[in-house]
């Protein structure tokens, strides 16, 4: 079969379509037909020297796609299942120099025994969190060298629809998203001072996302969102480059839009890329993608939600049944 190997980690030429052995199931192991695959890790971890790794390896540290087989041990996933997943262990958590205290099948099990205690009907948001445990107060990692890990689940409660049919204002905020070399918005962690600080911003100016600019005056995300706008009939979201954290569902649309037809590609924006779009729109796992009509009050073209996101939208949704 073939895949995209990376060789030579540092740029697009290093990327090649190689013949690999086609993938043997091992016992505890499952196959995943991918629908989207992440190059996060390799254009921006390698580039910046953040996580060293050996090359080569299979493009894609992230993904989603669906459970096509499964081998003997294995009880958190079924086929046919839709998943996402981080392929490095730890990603983030090695930018904290965190190590991750358990392996996948340990926290498949303890997920799985966590939704079983709160015996919900309806579909649930899970959160796992790693912390470094208990301690001395200290910035030093030794001094809490066994890492706590808290489940969190809790029903899941879609957007009204209102928010799909009539679409959403958004407010460019004032807060600027942290600085790379201060601290990383590609790092996923608790400390959401720097959204927490935008969003509050947004909800004061009757907004109901927040939109925030880099140092350079360069468009990122949102507080808890991915941004994307429609600009000549091609659909634009900033590059991780900018600073933001490259979100599962930003990914995937990538793979939706080629199957659709729509140009999906990345870009630096600006201000009048947002106020002058023809449509926008915002991703997230819990809100799949909702349509912006109006930036700080004033509408994005006719002020109603656009064909492409409808497009876009639509196609998701069947995508995951």
């Amino acid at each position: 079969m073939k895949a995209i190997r990376v060789h030579a980690p540092g740029g697009p030429e290093a990327m090649q379509l190689d013949e690999i052995p086609a993938p043997k199931l091992e016992p505890g192991q499952a196959i995943v037909h991918l629908e989207a695959s992440g190059v996060n890790f390799i254009d921006v971890y390698h580039r910046t020297g953040l996580y060293p790794s050996q090359a080569p390896f299979t493009l894609g540290s992230e993904g989603a796609g669906t459970v096509t087989a499964v081998a003997d041990g294995v009880t958190v996933v079924r086929v046919g299942d839709r998943v996402a997943f981080s392929g490095v262990r730890g990603t983030y958590a090695e930018l904290i120099a965190l190590p991750i205290p358990f392996t996948d099948a340990d926290l498949g099990v303890q997920i799985r025994a966590t939704m079983a205690a709160a015996d919900f009907a309806s579909e649930a948001y899970i959160r796992i969190v790693v912390t470094r445990g208990i301690g001395d107060l200290s910035y030093d990692p030794a001094a809490t060298p066994d890492p706590s890990v808290v489940i969190i689940v809790k029903p899941h409660v879609d957007p009204p629809p209102e928010v799909y049919r009539d679409g959403v204002n958004v407010v460019l905020v004032d807060i600027v998203r942290n600085h790379p070399s201060s601290v990383n918005p590609m790092i996923k962690s608790n400390n959401l001072m720097n959204s927490a600080l935008a969003m509050q911003e947004a909800i004061r100016r009757g907004g109901y996302e927040a939109v925030m600019r880099n140092f350079k005056g360069e468009l990122t995300e949102c507080a808890v969102a991915n941004l994307f706008v429609v600009r000549n009939g091609m659909v634009l979201t900033p590059p991780l480059t900018a600073g933001l954290l490259p979100g599962i569902t930003r990914e995937y649309l990538f793979e939706i839009g080629q199957q659709q037809g729509v140009d999906v590609r990345e870009e630096t924006l600006r201000d009048e890329d947002l106020f002058g779009a023809e449509e926008a729109f915002l991703t997230g796992t819990t809100r799949e993608i909702v349509p912006i009509v109006r930036v700080n009050g004033r509408a994005i073209a006719n002020g109603t939600p656009g064909p492409l996101t409808r497009t876009l939208l639509d196609a998701f949704r069947r995508s995951i049944g």
